[in-house]
């Protein structure tokens, strides 16, 4: 995946958080109304990206799109191509998005026949055998 489309995979889910919350005025709030990270990050990357395009009307009018219909699978796709159209021209802005964006550091691949990827901790067994058996002790097992 490049640049662009983890951007875009990231920031589009927040903006329709922050937009279910708040609704359109997201935009025109201020900061301290809009202070958990998700509405924030949404709402300043927002502010970004409408400030960097030549066409603010078309990010704006997806935006209000969400808003009037936040279930909408259509007004979402609308959101992500917007900012996929602004994103994939200024590599410059893409970069000040990308930084805006809150990293788990969790990532984790995994290829080929029952092959196992954990992004964070396991605690518990992972077994990819055929017929494996897996007993589990506790401390009060004796």
């Amino acid at each position: 995946m490049d640049g662009v489309e983890q951007v875009v995979g990231e920031l589009a889910p927040m903006v329709a958080v922050a937009v279910r919350q708040y609704g359109a005025d997201l935009l025109t709030r201020g900061e301290n109304q809009a202070a958990d990270l998700t509405v924030g990050v949404a709402r300043r990357a927002l502010r970004k990206l409408l400030k960097s395009t030549a066409k603010p009307e078309a990010l704006a009018e997806a935006v209000n799109d969400l808003e009037s219909a936040p279930q909408n699978s259509d007004a979402m796709a609308t959101l992500r191509q917007q900012l996929r159209k602004i994103l994939t021209q200024d590599s410059e802005l893409l970069g000040q998005i990308a930084a805006m964006l809150p990293h788990t550091g969790a990532e984790a691949s995994a290829g080929g026949q029952r092959a196992v990827a954990i992004g964070g901790n396991n605690t518990g067994a992972v077994s990819t055998g055929d017929h494996s058996e897996i007993h589990v002790h506790s401390s009060t097992d004796s």
